[in-house]
């Protein structure tokens, strides 16, 4: 019951993983849409590396919500059946201990497929062996502590998405053009320049000047 109890703190916990994660890829999707609202030139450029980092952002958070969502209904059926049984469980030790219902008090019948999983069970060293293949589902990695920093690290990546997002959106660059290199009083940090003689691109601008 204890354990019961460990699990059904675990849910909410989850739960919270799960909005955060799909939050994060509402973000991610809507900053990779942004790149493409800048000028094409510094879309090209700069934007390139970016989109494919925001990618790999939506597709990790899609991958974690795929893993995730299904726990908190499975282990919700999970320990409901398991208090059904255990319920069952203490009614017939209680019954037999008190002598009542005409059961045997020296005799208590198990099942051969339960003799057997008791058995196989003390047999594994280990004590554990999950069947799912994440690295989520370890026994030092689902602490409530473990959870809540698990839970910090994705509302840190999703508030560095955000200021992303207001940057791509509030500073977009602009893209100036001419014929011959640019000269430094011309454009502001972040823009690019076109040298249309010679199709050579250049920025995005910095304080010490074009790049």
């Amino acid at each position: 019951m204890e354990l019961i109890k460990k699990l059904q703190e675990i849910i909410p916990k989850i739960q919270e993983m799960i909005n955060l994660f799909k939050t994060l890829s509402d973000i991610a999707t809507t900053v990779k849409s942004t790149l493409y609202l800048v000028p094409v030139v510094g879309q090209a450029i700069a934007g390139a590396d970016l989109s494919m980092v925001q990618t790999m952002t939506i597709e990790n958070a899609k991958k974690s919500l795929e893993q995730l969502q299904t726990i908190p209904s499975r282990l919700n059926i999970g320990i409901d059946l398991a208090v059904q049984e255990l319920t069952k469980v203490a009614n017939r030790l209680a019954q037999a201990c008190s002598g009542t219902d005409n059961i045997n008090t020296d005799i208590l019948t198990v099942p051969d497929e339960v003799k057997k999983s008791i058995d196989d069970f003390n047999q594994d060293n280990n004590f554990y062996n999950d069947q799912l293949d994440t690295e989520f589902y370890q026994l030092q990695n689902v602490s409530i502590d473990d959870l809540d920093q698990r839970a910090d690290s994705i509302r840190e990546l999703i508030d560095q998405q955000r200021d992303l997002l207001t940057s791509l959106q509030e500073a977009p660059s602009k893209v100036l053009s001419g014929a011959g290199p640019p000269n430094n009083d011309i454009g502001k940090s972040g823009d690019y320049y076109v040298d249309i003689s010679s199709n050579q691109v250049y920025g995005p601008k910095l304080n010490t000047g074009w790049s």
